[in-house]
Order: structure tokens, then sequence, then C-alpha cells
């Protein structure tokens, strides 16, 4: 069958190509330190019983509401958490503070703040009959991976706010000091830098 196939000289050439491009794939995986693409051989009969899941899944009358449940579940849950973050912490420790004075297991603060979030979270939405347990533990992942971007994105912004500031105090000190090294780098023989990158990395004075 392979050879009445390939006999056919347009499916020879395709097939000559999509050899060819496995082969700089695995060559541009290797060069770069990655691991060789993985490929997992599937037999008829499981081709058939995942068509039938598909089908199972999106036929499903009721997913479009189990979405809708999900969607508002993980945005009310991000909502609540970056709302009350802080006052969720200091709950989930006052809680391991007095398990372990009652000499219960300890639990981790993090999964306290979660477990109470969702609670919440769930008392306060009209429907979550058709959540499940990987429902609300994506939910509680995506939540999560928010948090760390907002906390980010408010540190960066803090720093920036606080080197604007520096700069605004201290600017005719740094530009006097940004010329000096400029006349400096001149009698070495360097070219000047700009005043603006020599201010950013010029130290905090001393208060």
């Amino acid at each position: 069958m392979q050879r009445n196939r390939r006999s056919d000289p347009e499916i020879y050439r395709s097939e000559l190509e999509a050899n060819a491009a496995a082969r700089r794939l695995k060559r541009s995986l290797s060069r770069a330190g990655l691991p060789p693409q993985l490929l997992h051989a599937t037999t008829a009969a499981e081709c058939r019983a995942n068509e039938r899941e598909a089908d199972t899944y999106f036929n499903d009358p009721s997913r479009p509401e189990h979405l809708r449940q999900f969607t508002v579940f993980a945005e009310s849950l991000t909502e609540h958490m970056l709302k009350n973050d802080t006052r969720m912490r200091e709950f989930a420790e006052a809680y391991v503070e007095t398990r372990a004075r009652m000499g219960l297991p300890s639990v981790p603060a993090e999964t306290i703040v979660h477990a109470r979030a969702v609670e919440i979270v769930a008392e306060r939405m009209r429907r979550v009959d058709l959540l499940t347990s990987r429902d609300v533990a994506a939910a509680v992942r995506s939540t999560k991976a928010e948090v760390r971007r907002v906390e980010r994105q408010q540190q960066f912004d803090q720093l920036v706010r606080a080197v604007v500031t520096q700069v605004q105090r201290n600017c005719k000190r740094y530009v006097v000091e940004a010329e000096m090294e400029n006349q400096a780098r001149a009698r070495r023989g360097k070219p000047r830098a700009p005043v603006e990158s020599l201010i950013i990395q010029a130290p905090a004075p001393l208060e």
C-alpha cells in the first residue's frame, strides 16, 4: 500500500518535504538546547474514542451554562482577591495561629486564603451547580497568576515613581555631577554620555 501510495509523484514529493521539515525542526531544537518534539502514536480505536468524547463534550446542552458559570466564577474570584488580598491573608494567618494554639495540624496560609475566597465567591453567585473541582482549581490558578502580575506591576510603578521623585528632588545636583563625569570621560578619551543616562546611574544622595 505504501509503494502504491508513493507511486504518485505529488504524494512522494510532499512526504519528502515533510520528512525534510521534521529533520530541520529536530536540528533547530537540538541547537537551541531543547528536547526533541514528542509525538504520541494513537491507534484507530483511541481516535474513535477521542472523537466520541469530543462529540459528547461539544454537544452537551449544559455546556453554555457551564462555561458561563466558570467564566463568572473565575472573574469574580480574581476580582475578590485583588480587592481583599490583604484582609484575606490576615484572616488566614489568624486561622493558622488558632489551629497551632489548639494543637491541630498546620495548614499553609495560602491554602486558607484561596479556600475562603472560593467559599465567599460561590456563596454570592446565583448558580455554581455545574462547576467541578477541576473548574475551581483552574480558577484558583488563574487568580494566583493575575494577582502576581498585578503585584509586580504595582512594584514596578512604585519604583518608577520613586526614581522620578528622586530625580526631580536632586535634578540640579545630578546635572552638575553628570557634566563633571563627561569632563572626566573626555580627559580619558571616552565619548560623552547622555546626561539622562548618567543621572539614572547616579547613586542616591545621602539624606
